[in-house]
């Protein structure tokens, strides 16, 4: 504490020190994120911030798009519902069963149905929203017209997918084992569809 004072004086020197500090730069507006190439260690973090101009700022082309959500799986059907107004959020009567859940609405993707063509040894690895995450990135790649192009699979092709969470049927499967201290309710994929990077796995085997 700044009242402590001790006998030598070290800590009222220790306190000038702090105070006379000069504060760390924090970024501005023009500050960006800087990418360098793989294995280029010598130039990750060190605590300094950098500015716009020791940036190195690349161009990015999205050559094909694509979503399914609770207003569309194509632009056509979502567009002409944002122009119409519609969320695609309903409510949910089932919820009440949950004491203390003051919110009973959602909005979920309810006209996807799995396509016939995806391999029944893929699909049993991927709970729904893997098998979403595929969906979409099958439309964007048809979008781009790179659907079976050889630059899938070259080693050049990555993948940015995010997923809050993983098959949720597969992290209530993960409860019954705490709960009933059983591995009864899991088995081999269990894990592969909950974790919370079981879209970009997924993603990544189905098209690479």
């Amino acid at each position: 504490a700044r009242g402590h004072r001790s006998s030598d004086g070290a800590d009222e020197k220790a306190w000038k020190r702090f105070r006379g500090r000069k504060p760390h730069r924090l970024p501005d507006v023009r500050t960006c994120r800087v990418h360098y190439s793989p294995g280029n260690f010598s130039k990750r973090w060190d605590g300094v911030v950098p500015r716009i101009e020791n940036c190195k700022l690349r161009r990015v082309v999205v050559t094909g798009m694509a979503g399914l959500s609770p207003i569309g799986c194509d632009w056509e059907t979502v567009s002409a519902n944002l122009r119409k107004g519609y969320t695609g959020i309903r409510h949910f009567d089932e919820w009440r069963e949950f004491e203390g859940l003051n919110s009973f609405l959602g909005a979920p993707v309810v006209d996807f149905e799995v396509p016939a063509h995806y391999p029944r040894k893929m699909r049993r690895s991927m709970g729904r929203v893997s098998l979403l995450a595929v969906k979409a990135t099958e439309l964007a790649l048809e979008d781009a017209g790179l659907v079976d192009d050889p630059i899938l699979t070259s080693g050049r092709t990555g993948v940015s997918h995010g997923s809050s969470v993983g098959a949720k049927q597969s992290i209530r499967e993960f409860g019954q084992m705490l709960e009933s201290r059983s591995t009864g309710s899991i088995h081999a994929n269990t894990y592969i569809k909950m974790m919370p990077h079981t879209t970009a796995t997924a993603i990544s085997l189905f098209f690479g």
